[in-house]
């Protein structure tokens, strides 16, 4: 197969009729060739590959490759062109690889990194490769053709420039540079913020590799260059934060300029731009917020809440943000919790934001009212502060019952607070106790004015009476679709009382004042006064304090408070009583007033001892006491003397039992007691108790307490059963004046006897001896039930009548012999001895 070559293909078909049918088939052959060239790599350069021996007009299809079995190059127009070629007369074809500049260059331009060389099209790019100055440099340009400048924006573009040695082709080709072109450009930052707020403006000024020449700001319609700082304004050229190609000039409009919508510039200068007094405008665009209160029923699923945001872009709606709380989290709409729909703006600029509260949340929500935080934010110009947060207020009607707590009797107001209200109420009345309207004499009802979402009414009862009560105010809110609501008041009422209670004016004494008719844990504030209206007395915990007072706590539905007077304030007083005023005020309703004054007395008292003697049989045990009055604390001392000067009776020695009485002290009286022994007590004696007391200035005060003794004896007497008989019970040593008390019984312990048809009784008198002689009849039919000749017992005691305290005497028994003769016979054998008796 080395040169052009006809060969026949024979067949034979019977079916066909056709027999050695011969058909002539070419092979024909080309051959390749191509001449080594020399070539530089600074310029575009074309190598040739000859085909020959081909038929003219039969030209073959030529494929290039840079490397055995790589893909098929293109003529892209950037790395390669190819020429196909046609065949000569000659049967050469000529087929022309080119090779571009790019693809043979040492300087690279491209537009990204890594991506395809640029090349010089003429259209979007020319590059020049540069020569190497004397110095080593060598300068490649990128221009940038008109169509692709069209597609570039500022405020810098970047494309990329690498390189290669051309001295040494195989070294490899150098790391990307990025080479930047800056635009000039002014982007104006506009502001949108809540009216009356300050906003701040800017230009950033881009494409600068230095600083503006000048920068200034000119008010809305001509109104003039700023300056900085003054007529509140502030504006910063921004040199000092020059970067990145940028300068940022500021502009902070105070709180008096963003009343309404303006248009401000900023001028600036560049030299490296060419600009002189470049003027762009910004806008200073302000919207207001407002809201009104609503009426919301916490019962009823999905209650709304509405903030509206006006003077706005009908295209430019703001972003909207609800809160809790101030400066709380913003909410968003889960489904569970909240809706929030931002709202769009109408035709006259107004943007409606509602907020769904759902019931979960309702559930937690309590009245008069609740408060949610709207805010917004620009979107037209995002760089612009949110505002400051509005107060959306929703008003849940409720009603407040305010109770009283009086003293009883005096005057009482009770009031309801109807809240969550935009208007007043409907109509307001009250009821009584018994259900009847609270109208006429001794009440007056006042419906009260709505203000600021509530409405309160009252009720003055003149006379409040001596139990609690309980009233009904009744109220109708339209707005709230409420008739008739009913809301229960109490009147309570507390007593006030005192018992008088003695004092001294020479030691600290305690007054007390009771309120009745508490509830446990309720307590009243008690207030003291020395004189009706006059200065709350205050509690001196310190020295110099004239007083301590103690407000006290409610036990079983009485709370007493105490007021101390001092001792040196004590001293000060005189007369023979001190009055203090009294008064109280509810700590449980503390609107309540408080109430009319009380007088609590303290009655002045005198220092005394009384002596309590004793009269008792002789040789018995007894008690003799002392009773000091006139005191409200214990005494300082307390002893007591024997008789005739025998000295300091010693507790429990030689028998004797003194008790000084501090344990029983009944806080104005304290009474001393001796107890004198069996074995002391056989004669009439006297002795001395002892007291002192630092209240009344007393030291050791005697006071002569007698024991006195009687002595009491009666005969055996004989009697007989047949008429009334008498016994004698026989006193002694009884004073002449003072006789005893004698009682008779039958039996030891028994009831005393009394006149009657049984017994007649004569207590005696007491003779110039001191003998009193008692005599106890016993009558006839009473003697005849005594057998002749028994003895019979009765019993004879006897109780001082001078000292009654003293006991009453051991019993004596006083005995009698009924007369009679008795035969005793005997019976004995004949003729023994026998003895007989009478």
């Amino acid at each position: 197969n080395n040169a052009d070559g006809t060969y026949k293909c024979v067949v034979t078909s019977s079916e066909h009729s056709k027999v050695n049918d011969e058909t002539d088939v070419e092979s024909n052959v080309f051959t390749m060739t191509s001449a080594e060239k020399d070539v530089t790599l600074s310029i575009e350069q074309t190598l040739i590959c000859t085909i020959s021996n081909l038929d003219a007009g039969q030209p073959v299809v030529v494929t290039w490759r840079e490397t055995a079995d790589g893909d098929p190059l293109t003529g892209d127009g950037t790395n390669y062109d190819i020429v196909q070629g046609t065949v000569d007369g000659d049967g050469d074809q000529n087929s022309i690889l080119t090779i571009k500049q790019n693809k043979i260059s040492y300087v690279f331009w491209r537009e990204t990194t890594n991506g395809d060389p640029l090349s010089s099209d003429g259209t979007n790019y020319d590059i020049a490769q540069g020569t190497v100055s004397a110095g080593g440099i060598q300068n490649s340009v990128l221009t940038i053709k008109t169509p692709k400048l069209d597609t570039l924006s500022g405020p810098s573009f970047t494309y990329k420039c690498s390189a290669r040695s051309s001295q040494y082709p195989e070294s490899d080709e150098s790391t990307q540079l990025d080479v930047v072109g800056n635009v000039f450009g002014v982007e104006p930052k506009g502001s949108e913020v809540l009216s009356g707020t300050l906003a701040t403006i800017s230009c950033v000024v881009t494409g600068l590799t230095q600083v503006l020449d000048s920068v200034s700001w000119e008010k809305p319609n001509n109104g003039g260059t700023i300056s900085s700082d003054a007529d509140g304004f502030i504006f910063d050229n921004g040199q000092a934060d020059f970067g990145s190609n940028t300068q940022t000039t500021t502009l902070i409009i105070p709180i008096d300029q963003t009343a309404s919508d303006g248009t401000y510039k900023c001028v600036v200068t560049s030299n490296e731009h060419n600009k002189l007094n470049d003027e762009t405008e910004v806008e200073s665009k302000v919207f207001i917020m407002s809201s009104s209160p609503k009426s919301v029923d916490l019962d009823v699923p999905d209650q709304t809440l509405t903030c509206t945001i006006g003077d706005l872009d009908a295209s430019q709606p703001v972003d909207v943000f609800w809160r809790e709380t101030t400066n709380g989290d913003p909410l968003s709409s889960d489904g569970t919790n909240y809706d929030i729909a931002q709202g769009t703006v109408s035709a006259g600029g107004i943007q409606n934001s509602v907020l769904t509260i759902k019931t979960p949340i309702l559930n937690t929500l309590t009245g008069p009212s609740f408060t949610y935080k709207c805010s917004a934010r620009s979107s037209q110009y995002p760089e612009s502060d949110e505002s400051t947060q509005l107060d959306v207020v929703g008003n849940v009607f409720g009603v407040e019952a305010k109770h009283s707590e009086v003293r009883s009797g005096d005057p009482a107001t009770l009031e309801c607070v109807v809240t969550g209200l935009t208007g007043g109420l409907q109509s307001v009345s009250w009821k009584k106790p018994d259900g009847s309207a609270a109208t006429g004499s001794g009440y007056t009802v006042d419906s009260g004015n709505y203000e600021n979402g509530s409405q309160t009414t009252t009720l003055t009862i003149d006379q409040t009476g001596a139990v609690d009560e309980t009233y009904t105010c009744v109220v109708s809110s339209t707005e709230h679709g409420v008739t008739d609501h009913e809301t229960s008041v109490n009147s309570d009422i507390f007593t006030m009382s005192s018992q008088p209670k003695d004092v001294t004016l020479s030691v600290a004494q305690t007054l007390t004042c009771t309120i009745g008719n508490l509830d446990d844990g309720n307590e009243v504030n008690v207030f003291w006064r020395e004189t009706a209206g006059g200065t709350v007395l205050v509690d001196g915990d310190d020295a110099d304090g004239d007083y301590d007072i103690e407000q006290g706590t409610v036990l079983n539905g009485e709370q007493n408070s105490l007021l101390t007077i001092k001792q040196n304030k004590i001293t000060t007083l005189t007369g023979t009583s001190i009055t203090y005023k009294c008064s109280a005020k509810s700590g449980r309703y503390p609107r309540s007033a408080e109430s009319t004054e009380f007088d609590v007395v303290g009655n002045v008292v005198t220092f005394g001892v009384e002596a309590k003697h004793s009269e008792v049989l002789s040789g018995t045990e007894t008690t003799i006491s002392c009773v000091v009055t006139g005191l409200t604390e214990v005494l300082q001392s307390v002893s007591w003397e024997k008789p005739n000067g025998g000295g300091i009776i010693d507790s429990n020695v030689d028998g004797f039992t003194f008790d000084s009485g501090q344990t029983d002290f009944d806080g104005s009286s304290q009474t001393t007691t001796l107890t004198i022994p069996t074995t002391e007590n056989n004669a009439d004696r006297t002795y001395k108790c002892v007291v002192s007391s630092i209240e009344h200035n007393i030291q050791d005060r005697e006071t002569d307490v007698l024991s006195k003794v009687f002595i009491m004896s009666s005969d055996e007497k004989a009697v007989t059963n047949e008429v009334s008989q008498t016994l004698t019970c026989i006193i002694s040593d009884v004073d002449s004046a003072h006789k005893v008390v004698v009682s008779w019984r039958e039996t030891s312990g028994g009831t005393p006897l009394t006149d009657n048809d049984d017994y007649s009784i004569d207590q005696g008198i007491v003779s110039d001896e001191g003998i009193q002689n008692s005599v106890l009849t016993i009558e006839a039919d009473k003697m005849k039930k005594f057998a002749t000749g028994s003895t019979f017992t009765y019993k004879c005691s006897a109780r001082s009548s001078q000292y009654s305290e003293s006991a009453e005497s051991t019993e004596l028994d006083v005995v009698g012999n009924v007369f009679g003769v008795e035969p005793k016979g005997s019976e004995v054998l004949s003729g023994t001895l026998a003895t007989i008796s009478c």
